[in-house]
């Protein structure tokens, strides 16, 4: 049986990654249905899906700016995860269409919730892509800038 050396140096930082992609796994995959399934069309599905990114490119610079500045890399990851926390549970608590059918596009972008769905959405994705902005760099500050 081979034996196995575990770095224990990088041993949070892979509990980190495991524990983040167990959580986030079962959800981001399927928030097409579950907008699907609040009555949306394919075209406001693919317009959220559309529009997702766009916040994450003005997000990650200035994330990498502000925690390069004051080299607060732990106290920001730590925050970041508490929030995304926050958004993932307010995802269960928003509340769906009673509607079996597909909405009108023009009644969902008049509604508050889908708005508030959209938002949820947005900042989740946000937050996910501030996430990984930060363990890549944490990940370079544990095993040093010539890792190649």
């Amino acid at each position: 049986m081979p034996h196995f050396q575990i770095n224990k140096k990088l041993l949070p930082m892979k509990m980190h990654y495991f524990l983040a992609m167990a959580g986030l796994a079962p959800i981001i995959p399927f928030l097409s249905t579950m907008s699907r399934q609040r009555g949306y069309s394919t075209v406001i599905v693919g317009l959220i899906f559309t529009i997702l990114p766009l916040p994450a490119l003005l997000v990650r610079p200035a994330i990498g700016i502000i925690t390069d500045k004051y080299k607060c890399y732990k106290s920001a990851i730590i925050f970041n995860i508490v929030v995304m926390s926050i958004f993932i549970s307010m995802l269960m608590f928003i509340p769906g269409s009673v509607v079996k059918t597909e909405i009108n596009d023009e009644n969902v972008i008049k509604s508050p919730l889908f708005w508030l769905f959209f938002s949820t959405i947005i900042l989740l994705n946000t937050g996910s892509s501030a996430r990984t902005n930060l363990e890549d760099t944490m990940c370079i500050n544990l095993l040093g800038e010539n890792i190649f």
